[in-house]
């Protein structure tokens, strides 16, 4: 399968060259990397039980978001915090109710601690500065007890399935 003008072996290098970069980092750098880069291949499957027919999107492909920042009412640093969500994707929601496309933000980590719970939840709020609903997600391998429960104090969707036990 091609990616653009990548391949998969090309990918593969890009992550062998990445991975080469990070040996001299801890190995959970190493496990985090891989993590992330991989997440995208089953992406609909991470937020399956949330919405359906989904696909990424980037922050500009919501005219709300160019529209405010052509007209100032984005600022740089709101600009930048949209920009730095993990994956931006949108699809229709389950259950009754209307079936408009929702946007969810999501913030990926090998194990969720309390500041990715925080990083997507003001980055995400920024998109309110332009008018623009974007609903705010986590998702990795495990999850803190404490982050989890920072993410029903700020309205944080939960993707993860594991609650990482306490050391």
């Amino acid at each position: 399968m091609a990616y653009g003008w990548y391949d998969r072996g090309m990918l593969l290098r890009d992550w062998e060259i990445n991975a080469l970069d990070l040996l001299g980092e801890p190995l959970d750098d190493l496990q985090e990397f891989f993590f992330v880069s991989r997440y995208l291949d089953r992406l609909p499957a991470h937020v399956c039980l949330h919405l359906h027919h989904v696909h990424q999107i980037v922050p500009d492909d919501l005219p709300v978001v160019a529209e405010a920042y052509d007209s100032g009412r984005l600022t740089q640093r709101h600009w930048d915090e949209i920009h730095d969500i993990d994956y931006l994707v949108a699809g229709l929601p389950f259950g009754p109710g209307p079936k408009d496309e929702v946007v969810m933000g999501i913030q990926v980590a090998l194990r969720v601690d309390v500041g990715t719970v925080e990083d997507i939840a003001r980055r995400v709020a920024c998109f309110a500065a332009c008018g623009a609903k974007v609903i705010a997600a986590v998702d990795g391998r495990y999850i803190n007890p404490d982050a989890e429960q920072r993410a029903v104090e700020l309205g944080v969707t939960v993707l993860v399935r594991k609650v990482q036990p306490a050391a």
